[in-house]
């Protein structure tokens, strides 16, 4: 069975300085809840990963996802 969850806004009054913050931030997921996470950004998907090593990559997920965001930017140009 397959559990999808969107999470659309964060709490009233959150602001991240970046986006590995709010990764970071949203990484305490309860391993009974969901082992896997999409992380998507203005409808920028990442691969499926583990909810176990967003923390870590935090950095390399949010450089990813600018990199993708700013070569579809590019190509719109």
């Amino acid at each position: 069975m397959v559990y999808i969850v969107h999470v659309d806004d964060v709490e009233a009054g959150v602001v991240y300085s970046s986006i590995a913050e709010a990764i970071t931030d949203h990484a305490d997921i309860p391993p009974e809840y969901a082992r896997f996470v999409n992380i998507e950004y203005h409808g920028i998907r990442l691969a499926t990963m583990a909810v176990a090593d967003m923390r870590s990559h935090a950095r390399e997920l949010a450089s990813e996802l600018m990199r993708m965001s700013a070569e579809i930017h590019q190509s719109q140009a």
